[in-house]
Order: C-alpha cells, then structure tokens, then sequence
C-alpha cells in the first residue's frame, strides 16, 4: 500500500547555498551538509517555524518555509570539513546523522563505522553509506543513496570519481536522480600554473583543498554507468567558478549524447524529481543505442 503523501511530487532538491542542500522525499526533510555561520547564535532554536528555519539558511521562498515547516528529519554529512561551527550544532541535535569521510564530526563523540553505514528514517525512507572498494577497513564514505517509496536518490561527496559510480552503479540498484554540488567537479582554469582552489564550505576561509577527481567528462561517463538518470548539478552561488564548470558539464553531456539528463540548479531554485504534472521524469527519457552497451547492469529506462 502507499503511503499518503501531503505533497504531489516525488522528490524535490533544492541547494540553499555553499554546499547546503535540501531534499523533500515521502514527506520527510533531508538536509545535507549545514553551513549556518561561526558563531553559536546563527544556531536556529529547537522550536524555530519554517520560516526561521529557511532565514538561518539564507533561502527564500515560500515552498522552503512550508517544507522545512515540520523541521529536520535527517542530515547527512558528506565531508566533515564542509561544516561550520553552527552548521556541526545543528547537525548533532538532528533526529537522525550519518557522517561521510571518516565519520567524525570535531568536537563530537567517535561514531562508530557502523552507526553511518545506514539507517532507517521512516517506514519507508532508508539511507546507505556509498563506500569505495576496500572502505570497509578504512572507513571511508564517499556519499549516500536514499531509498525511499517514491524513488532513489544518491547524493554524491566531493571526492567521488567516475571509477567509484562505476563500481557501485551494479550493486546499488536504479535511480531516479544523482546530486553532485558543483564544487565537486574540476574547473580547468584552477589548473592553469600558479591557481589553486579555495574552499567553497566551512572550515579556514581560502584554505586550499586537493583539485576534485572529477572532471565534468568523468560527470557524463558516471551519469552514464547509472543509467542515465536525472543528474541535479547544485551550485553553491552565481560566481565566476560555478558558470565556467556548469559550461564545461553541459558540453560534456551535450557531447555524450545526453544533455537532456543535466539539471542544473543555483540557490533557492528547486527541482521536482518524478512523474507528475511538471516534474522532471526519470522515467520517460529516451537512452541513445551509443550508451546502452556503457550502462553496465542497467538495460533499460522507465
């Protein structure tokens, strides 16, 4: 039996700055990766409405207010160091945490490997830990899949490569839509002599970070071994660093033959991922032939 959703979409996503996302799946509020500021008062209270929820975040909108208007469900952490000190306090009160990277949260108690591995969220919401080859023994967590009643949804850490979507793509299953924050993905002009990126999240502001693995070719090639779902590629603001990469993803698809995967978003626009009456469908999309025989497991679409 379904359960009766208070909302007619699926699944919606909507980045709400920095590395900040929000996804609304059977009823509930995931949110990944906090960043509210530095100082403890940028902590929303524990009883704070919709609206004071959205604000601490920076986001406008009134679909944001009423979503968030029955507070967090869940938060995921891809990478500790995305963190800032509020965004960390926020994410420890959180009904439920699962923390990506080593699992360690600064200041907080050693969670256990297994504690991140998974965890059901509601009757019908459950979240796996996404682990390379050999991250058993190293505890390592490159992101998370959601499985919920309406659909599947990986979100994808800033160390994730083509390699490692090639090697899960088989033993996770379909999916519906794939998040990658831009800030995950090369820009080729930082690798001009004498660049370097800064940070985009928490941490040291300008601390210098290693260049992501991915590259926007290695982003079609992943899409690719998924099966071609919706690929929601968040920004983390209008800067010069999110335009020249967002370019370089459309080309890469566009190349690959499959543009029409690619959804890109900037803070505050939301997606609604599913088969409603406009909503992006996951489902209905035609697979060029060129692609099938690079899609390993997955044969068919919808």
């Amino acid at each position: 039996m379904l359960t009766r959703r208070k909302h007619d979409f699926d699944c919606r996503i909507t980045p709400l700055g920095g590395p900040t996302l929000l996804i609304e799946i059977d009823d509930l509020c995931v949110l990944v990766d906090p960043v509210l500021g530095d100082s403890p008062e940028c902590v929303p209270p524990v009883c704070a409405t919709g609206q004071e929820l959205a604000s601490a975040f920076g986001a406008e909108g009134d679909h944001l207010a009423e979503a968030l208007e029955d507070g967090i469900d869940c938060v995921l952490v891809t990478d500790p160091d995305h963190l800032d000190q509020a965004g960390l306090a926020f994410a420890l009160r959180a009904p439920t945490l699962m923390a990506g990277g080593d699992g360690q949260l600064p200041g907080a108690p050693r969670r256990a490997f297994e504690e991140n591995a998974e965890a059901v969220v509601s009757d019908t919401v459950l979240i796996w830990a996404v682990t390379p080859s050999g991250a058993a023994e190293e505890a390592w967590i490159s992101g998370f899949w959601i499985n919920a009643e309406a659909c599947a949804i990986h979100i994808a850490g800033d160390r994730t490569t083509a390699g490692m979507v090639r090697e899960y793509a088989t033993a996770m299953g379909p999916l519906w839509a794939a998040v990658v924050r831009s800030g995950a993905v090369r820009d080729i002009w930082e690798e001009a002599p004498g660049r370097h990126r800064a940070s985009d999240g928490g941490g040291d502001n300008g601390a210098v970070e290693a260049e992501p693995a991915l590259t926007a070719a290695g982003l079609a090639e992943a899409a690719c071994a998924l099966g071609v779902p919706v690929i929601v590629f968040a920004h983390p603001d209008a800067g010069d660093r999110s335009a020249r990469v967002g370019a370089a993803a459309r080309r890469a698809f566009e190349q690959a033959g499959i543009g029409h995967a690619l959804v890109e978003l900037r803070p505050g626009e939301p997606v609604e991922v599913g088969m409603g009456e406009g909503q992006v469908d996951p489902t209905g999309r035609r697979v060029p032939d060129k692609l099938v025989g690079a899609r390993g497991a997955f044969s068919s679409v919808g």
